[in-house]
């Protein structure tokens, strides 16, 4: 059976979606630690490093299984984004998207016993529409 090298909800339910019966095994990694690697190689270096780490560390827990792993990055003119630490700091950064294109880089990966077997990166271009702050307060 497959394992989900992650706790996401959404990467759940995706995988449920599909019909693929699998386990769920959150990794044990620091994200920032690891981001730090290869920070210099870009947005889309990063999320499939983060994939493949992932993966490759829920994979010495299982020998034998196959484990996914994955991970997204928004980035903005390549500057990575991450996930606002409050309130505040998710207006800030909804204001410093809005009216722009940014990109969303999705890394996975698959690895068995410590080796990985294949990953890949998608990409997508996202535009957000322009808002007022009124707007983007409520």
């Amino acid at each position: 059976m497959l394992i989900l090298a992650s706790n996401s909800a959404t990467r759940k339910a995706l995988l449920a979606g599909a019909g693929l019966q699998f386990e769920s095994s959150p990794p044990l990694i620091d994200e920032r630690l690891e981001e730090a690697a290869v920070l210099g190689k870009g947005p889309a270096a990063v999320a499939r490093h983060l994939a493949e780490v992932k993966a490759l560390a829920v994979s010495r827990l299982h020998p034998g299984r196959i484990v996914i792993g994955a991970d997204q990055i928004l980035s903005l003119a390549g500057e990575i984004l991450h996930k606002p630490a409050d309130l505040e700091a998710a207006k800030q950064q909804l204001a410093r998207l809005r009216g722009k294109t940014h990109r969303l880089s999705c890394g996975i990966a698959l690895a068995r016993d410590s080796a990985v077997l294949w990953s890949d990166i998608g990409e997508a271009d996202l535009t957000m529409r322009d808002f007022s702050d009124t707007e983007r307060d409520a």
